[in-house]
């Protein structure tokens, strides 16, 4: 059993449908004391089942994020002032960015695009002012892609195929903005305007090889909600199988249940 603590961020691996169980990660953020290694990640499979401590010792973790083909996890911890990373079990944890007691260097989301070599952050500094920080997946080679004064930024997420990060501009009257990293512009640098606490977000680009579209679910205060990469209108996005309400989601993740 675990005690009591704040879920922060939570990460799938999508490969349910590819002969693997599928597992989803989630951070624990105790941050008690302020600044102590005394949070941790947890996982459990698709099914409900094997749920069990992937890491412990991390500090203050507020984002999570997954490389499934190299089965590692990666995590922002904010108060330590590092990302990290370790393998799915928790082994081999590696500090890939750290900046101790820095202040304008505390990450909130992190994000991976396996396929190019990145690693992507939010970072929070004083002020509730921060920037979109993107590495080398080594955590080399720091370039900001979005700064140096973005408002309250959460939550991140990484389009690998038209590569584009999706941030979030968190707080009441928030934005969800889209920064390219490659050759191909956003079709829209503010997806949504005026939304009100949103923390977190996903994206779905399955059939974006194939001409389909790209989706970015994002967290709220109420429930989970999903807008095109186009911007416009955002709608709730459908939870099939479950009718229990949501309070104050904090993360979402996509993963594949089938083939």
């Amino acid at each position: 059993d675990e005690k009591a603590t704040k879920p922060g961020a939570v990460a799938a691996d999508g490969n349910g449908g590819a002969g693997g169980a599928g597992q989803v990660f989630w951070t624990n953020d105790e941050d008690y004391p302020h600044g102590s290694a005394t949070s941790w990640a947890s996982g459990v499979d698709y099914s409900g089942q094997g749920k069990h401590h992937v890491v412990d010792k991390l500090i203050d973790p507020q984002g999570i994020a997954t490389d499934p083909v190299n089965k590692h996890l990666y995590f922002a911890e904010h108060s330590g002032f590092a990302l990290s990373r370790t393998g799915y079990d928790g082994s081999g944890k590696v500090t890939l960015v750290h900046k101790p007691q820095n202040v304008s260097f505390q990450p909130s989301g992190v994000a991976v695009d396996q396929t190019h070599g990145k690693m992507f952050a939010s970072i929070e500094q004083p002020n509730s002012t921060g920037y979109i920080a993107m590495f080398n997946i080594d955590g080399s080679d720091e370039q900001m892609l979005a700064g140096p004064h973005v408002v309250n930024p959460y939550g991140l997420c990484v389009d690998d195929v038209n590569e584009h990060v999706y941030y979030i501009i968190g707080g009441h009257g928030g934005q969800i903005r889209c920064v390219n990293y490659g050759a191909t512009p956003c079709k829209n640098d503010v997806l949504l305007d005026i939304v009100d606490y949103a923390y977190n977000c996903a994206v779905d680009n399955s059939l974006a090889p194939h001409g389909g579209p790209t989706n970015i679910a994002f967290s709220v205060a109420d429930d989970i909600y999903y807008v095109s990469d186009e911007g416009g209108d955002y709608q709730k996005l459908d939870r099939v199988n479950t009718s229990n309400p949501l309070v104050v989601p904090m993360g979402v993740a996509f993963g594949c249940m089938g083939n």
